[in-house]
This record gives C-alpha cells, structure tokens and sequence, in this order.
C-alpha cells in the first residue's frame, strides 16, 4: 500500500485523474476514510483561515482621518511638554508667558505639518481609548525621563570639565 501524501505534497492527478478533475492541481490532506488525499478541502480551509484570521487584523490598524498613530502622537506630546517646561522657565509676566505659549505651539503646529483642530481631534481620539492613551503617557514619561537623565549627564561632566580647566589653569598660573 503506498504511503499516505503529506500535507505539504503537492497532487498531480494520473490521466484518469485528469479527465474527470480537468486539470484540476491543489495541496492535499490525508482523507482518513478512503486512504488518499481530499483535493479542494485543504485549500478552501486555508482559505477561510487566512479571511478569519488576517484580513479583521488589517481592519484593526486603520485609523479615522486626521488621527495620528501612537508613535506620531507620542513624539508630539513629548515636544508639547518641552515648549511648556521652556515657557514655564521663564519669569515673565502672565500675558507674555501667554503668548510665548501661543507662538510656541504654532511652531509645533507648523514642524509637525498640523493644526491646532486636528491636534484636539487626536486628543479627543485617544481619551476615548484610555488604554492606548496610557500607553502613550508611559512612553512620554520615559522618554522625558531619559532625555533629564541625559541633561543631567551632560551638565555633570561639562560641570567636571570646567572644574578641571579651572584647576589647570590655577597651576599654569603658579
């Protein structure tokens, strides 16, 4: 008795075959009851697998108009809380921190190629998804809390540097 074809074996039909299938060539599965392969059944449940399985998840990323991904939105809020620490670093009167904060957004705007509408548009957006919106939050907070940390760094070891410049140039002095 021969061997049973494998799944990944491919099927071509004898001539007997042939005559009453016309030509007819797909993947086979072992059929258990008659001893050799179920032709057309192996394709058409791979078939319905792939439509069941693949073609919601494309549905899943497609966002409305005018909605950033997370990572676009993420980069975005990450820039928003460096112009607000900026503009609140500074001493200045309420009405000119205003307007500091206005011009300082409408770069954002412009770098970002966007608008003030759909900036509230994707705010709207993500609070209704607050999982996703938490996500977003964590990564800005660790990427701000990356970005101090490497301030930190920077000052620390120009601080050292001007130390020790401040040093050499006491002994050259003596």
């Amino acid at each position: 008795m021969p061997p049973l074809p494998l799944k990944t074996d491919v099927v071509i039909p004898t001539a007997k075959q042939e005559e009453s299938h016309r030509n007819y060539r797909s993947f086979s599965v072992p059929c258990p009851s008659k001893g050799r392969g179920c032709k057309g059944l192996a394709m058409t449940a791979l078939s319905f697998c792939f439509a069941l399985f693949l073609l919601p998840a494309c549905q899943w990323n497609t966002l409305p108009p005018d909605i950033w991904e997370k990572e676009q939105m993420t980069e975005f809020l990450v820039e928003a809380q460096l112009v607000e620490a900026k503009v609140d670093a500074q001493e200045l009167p309420k009405q000119q921190k205003d307007s500091l904060y206005t011009s300082s957004y409408e770069e954002l705007f412009a770098y970002y190629n966007t608008t003030r509408e759909i900036w509230q548009k994707n705010i709207e957006y993500y609070r209704d998804k607050p999982e996703e919106m938490d996500d977003i939050y964590k990564e800005v907070v660790l990427r701000l809390t990356l970005l101090e940390s490497t301030v930190q760094h920077e000052r620390t070891e120009r601080d050292t540097l001007e130390r020790k410049l401040k040093e050499f140039k006491i002994r050259q002095q003596d």
